[in-house]
C-alpha cells in the first residue's frame, strides 16, 4: 500500500524535497549574513532609514561609513580620577559601537575610535545622565 502511494505521488515528493532544500539554503544564508552583521532585509541597519528592530542605540541612517574610522575627541567636565575614567568608558561602551576608547581624567578628555561619527548631541544624551558633562567634541576621519 505504501509503495503504491509512493508511485502515485513521486513527482509531488520530489517537488517538496526540492522546495525544502531551497528553504534550508535560504535559512542558512540568512544565518551566515547575521553572523556577518547583515540583516534579513539584506542591508546593515546603519543604512536603513526605517526604525529597524535590529538597530543598536546610537545608529542612524547617516551612520554607515564602510571601511572608515573616526577619532572623536570629547572634552568632559567632572572626570577627576581613574574610577571616573572607567565610568565614562563604560557609559559609552554600553551604548555605542566602538573600536577603542581611552579616557584621561587629568586632561578631562575621552578619545573614541569608531566606524560611526557620533554627534555631540548623542554623546551628551549618553553621558550627562551619569553626572558627567560633555563640554565639546570634535571628529576627524582616520585612515585604517
Amino acid at each position: 500500500m505504501m509503495v503504491e502511494w509512493l508511485k502515485l505521488n513521486y513527482e509531488t515528493i520530489i517537488i517538496v524535497a526540492v522546495l525544502l532544500f531551497v528553504v534550508a539554503l535560504i535559512i542558512r544564508g540568512i544565518i551566515n549574513d547575521r553572523k556577518k552583521g547583515k540583516h534579513i532585509c539584506g542591508g546593515n541597519c546603519g543604512t536603513c532609514a526605517a526604525a529597524c528592530s535590529m538597530r543598536k542605540p546610537g545608529l542612524s541612517a547617516e551612520s554607515d561609513f564602510p571601511n572608515r574610522h573616526f577619532k572623536i575627541s570629547v572634552k568632559i567636565d567632572g572626570m577627576v580620577c581613574g574610577m571616573c575614567e572607567a565610568h565614562v568608558n563604560e557609559a559609552f561602551r554600553s551604548r555605542l559601537e566602538l573600536e577603542k576608547i581611552v579616557s584621561d581624567a587629568k586632561k578631562g578628555e575621552t578619545t573614541i575610535i569608531s566606524s560611526i561619527p557620533y554627534s555631540e548631541k548623542r554623546l551628551k544624551e549618553i553621558l550627562e545622565p551619569t553626572g558627567y558633562r560633555v563640554v565639546s567634541s570634535s571628529i576627524i576621519p582616520v585612515d585604517e
